[in-house]
Order: structure tokens, then C-alpha cells, then sequence
């Protein structure tokens, strides 16, 4: 069966992103059985390549079918490193509700992973709140953890979120603030079911070459964090930021273009700032 996983995972994928729930939920119950055979981290591991789809329910069910994961099987059979690094971006999604199953995973995520090693977590959303100028995400997972519930999955892999989306008309004239960060952070994305989606993630299943690599659906694509000119760029509170002297050595690559020279750095959180923010994000569950 091994032999062909990705082709079997690429056949049901064009049906998880269905219109029709009926036919949603067989492709569900298929990819969930499938796990109990092989090992989880090999099927997500295929599922997470086509997560930048253009398709958001399709992008939500991958997220989803992690969660189910997760909530299913013992956390030694997964590698969370790769895991987290893989949803993150999706926190910041033009969609709400693909922003909500990536907020319902990261609660799985860091229940499996337990207080004392949330730090993979917590790197993986700081990057994507760096790199996508997404400022208050960190504060939205903080308030997701804090409410100390996840979501339920039944035995056919079907996802229940624990947190409910109040409606676009209640959102006129009120007070958001009374919902918490986290579903301000949901709220803040498009409702809309459309497919049209950014450029960045103009993505088909299609587009999977025959060995199943996708060029943008790397597990650690947001390792890497962007600069411009050389010159590491953010437009967050100087309180989050490393100072100088707390950056730690980089690799810097030259690539000549034109007549000019652009820098790609990779740089890594100071493991003390990493330990503060993971302290964060957990203090309100140790109180």
C-alpha cells in the first residue's frame, strides 16, 4: 500500500475539497481508516503538500484531518517540529474558517505536545506573524490555549471545533473586543466561500509533480525568514525583537541578479526570547 500512497492520497484529496458533504465525509472516513493502517505521519505527510490549494475547503479539511490525527492516535507516532511549521501559515489564511481549523489544530497540537515543549510551536507562529505581517496572531493562539477545550473527533475522523464563529450580521455595531483575540483574529479574515485566493497560493493538485514534491508545500518552508536588502524587516513592538547581540550566527547566500546582489538569511529566535514567548502563551494555563 506504501507504494501507492501518494497516488491513493491524490485520488481522495479530489474529493475532500468537495462541494457536496455527503461526499466530503466518505473522503474523510477513507483517509482516517487509512491511517489506523499506515502510519499517520506518512498520510499527512502527502495531505500537507496540497495545503496552499486554491480550494479553502479543501485547505480546511487538510488542516482538519491533522487535528483528527492528533486527537486519535498517541503523540509518540508524530514528528510536531514539521507539523507546526506546516499549519502556521494557515493561522493567517484569507479565510475564516480555514483560520479557525488552524487555531482548533494548534489547540490538538499543544496538548499533545504538553507545557513543557511548546517552544517547535511557538517558533513556527512567530515566523508567520513576522513574515506575514500577521501582528496579533501570537496573541490569538495565546487566547485559543487559554480557553482550555479542544475540539472533538468522532470515529469517523470528523472534526467538531469547540469554538463557535459568531454571525457576520452580529458583527455590525459591537464591541469585538468581547470575543477574545482568537475570534477577532478569525473574524478579521473573508467569510466569503470563495476559491479565489493570493497568488502565493495558486496551487492544484495537478501541479504535484510525480514524486508528490511541491515546490511551495515544503513542511519547513517558513524556517526561512524574508529580507529585504539585506536588512531583517519588521513592523512589530521592539519588545518581541532580537537585539544584535542575541541573533545567532546566520548563513548568508549571495546570488548575483543584474547588477545587484540579493541576501537570503536564515536566522533562528534566540532560545531564551523562544523560552519567554512560550511562557506566554502557556502562563495563563499555569495560573
Amino acid at each position: 500500500m506504501r507504494r501507492f500512497l501518494k497516488t491513493f492520497v491524490t485520488s481522495v484529496l479530489k474529493r475532500l475539497g468537495d462541494s457536496k458533504l455527503v461526499v466530503r465525509e466518505h473522503a474523510i472516513r477513507v483517509i482516517h481508516k487509512l491511517m489506523h493502517y499506515i502510519r499517520p505521519t506518512e498520510v499527512l505527510g502527502n495531505l500537507l503538500q496540497f495545503k496552499d490549494s486554491r480550494n479553502p475547503r479543501l485547505r480546511e479539511e487538510i488542516v482538519n484531518r491533522v487535528t483528527a490525527a492528533v486527537l486519535t492516535f498517541p503523540s509518540y507516532n508524530f514528528e510536531f517540529l514539521p507539523l507546526c511549521e506546516a499549519v502556521a501559515p494557515l493561522l493567517a489564511d484569507i479565510k475564516r474558517r480555514v483560520r479557525l481549523s488552524a487555531l482548533e489544530c494548534f489547540a490538538a497540537l499543544a496538548q499533545a505536545m504538553g507545557p513543557t515543549r511548546l517552544v517547535p510551536l511557538v517558533t513556527a507562529v512567530d515566523a508567520v506573524e513576522i513574515n506575514c505581517d500577521a501582528d496579533g496572531l501570537l496573541a490569538a493562539v495565546q487566547a485559543r490555549l487559554a480557553r482550555r477545550i479542544l475540539p472533538r473527533c468522532n470515529e469517523d475522523g470528523a472534526v467538531t471545533y469547540a469554538i463557535t464563529l459568531p454571525s457576520s450580521a452580529g458583527t455590525q455595531n459591537r464591541n469585538t473586543s468581547a470575543w477574545g483575540p482568537d475570534i477577532d483574529w478569525i473574524m478579521a479574515a473573508s467569510g466569503s466561500s470563495s476559491s479565489s485566493t493570493p497568488p502565493s497560493r495558486s496551487k492544484e493538485i495537478s501541479d504535484i509533480d510525480q514524486n508528490g514534491q511541491s515546490s511551495i508545500g515544503k513542511l519547513t518552508d517558513m524556517n526561512k525568514l524574508k529580507s529585504q536588502d539585506g536588512i531583517f524587516l519588521s513592523k512589530r513592538d521592539n519588545s518581541w525583537l532580537n537585539t544584535p547581540g542575541d541573533i545567532l550566527p546566520q548563513t548568508i547566500n549571495n546570488q548575483v541578479i543584474g547588477n545587484g546582489t540579493c541576501y537570503e538569511q536564515s536566522q533562528k529566535l534566540n532560545e531564551d526570547t523562544r523560552e519567554d514567548k512560550v511562557k506566554q502563551v502557556i502562563g495563563v494555563n499555569s495560573e
